[in-house]
């Protein structure tokens, strides 16, 4: 059974999954949560199945976009490879926007800017120089490959 983080839950947290998902852009942000305290932190995928990483690495989730109920404090979309792109899956999408409209913050990490981009939800996103075309978004923020 997957871990549900809970940290005297004054924010709930929530991290929209698919398959492909880079490992390292959901795990550096839950351990951030987790070092931060007070967040509840929940994984979400579309069917509420475990979702495979770029890796390899499946991850266990804690229920389906839909189950999500009642306002979310942050929605979390993490970066998918450069190659997966195209496969932008529409569920996720949908999801995302549907969490979107209740949640405080939408909020990307790297390349999941395309993704709430494409769901009509983010209005700026950051990531590096190469993506910013892939947005769709407003704002881009963009680090060239020196991270300046």
């Amino acid at each position: 059974m997957p871990r549900e983080m809970v940290m005297d839950a004054t924010g709930d947290v929530v991290f929209a999954l698919s398959d492909g998902v880079l490992l390292l852009d959901v795990a550096g942000p839950v351990q951030v949560f987790d070092s931060a305290g007070g967040y509840r932190v929940r994984l979400a995928s579309v069917d509420g199945r475990a979702v495979r990483t770029d890796v390899g690495v499946s991850l266990g989730v804690d229920l389906a976009l839909s189950e999500v109920g009642g306002d979310v404090d942050t929605l979390v979309v993490p970066g998918y490879p450069r190659d997966e792109f195209a496969g932008v899956v529409p569920e996720l999408v949908d999801g995302v926007r549907r969490l979107a409209a209740g949640a405080r913050r939408v909020v990307s990490v790297c390349t999941g800017g395309v993704r709430p981009g494409a769901g009509g939800v983010a209005r700026r996103a950051a990531g590096h120089d190469a993506l910013a075309g892939l947005c769709g978004v407003g704002g881009v923020v963009s680090r060239g490959a020196s991270g300046a």
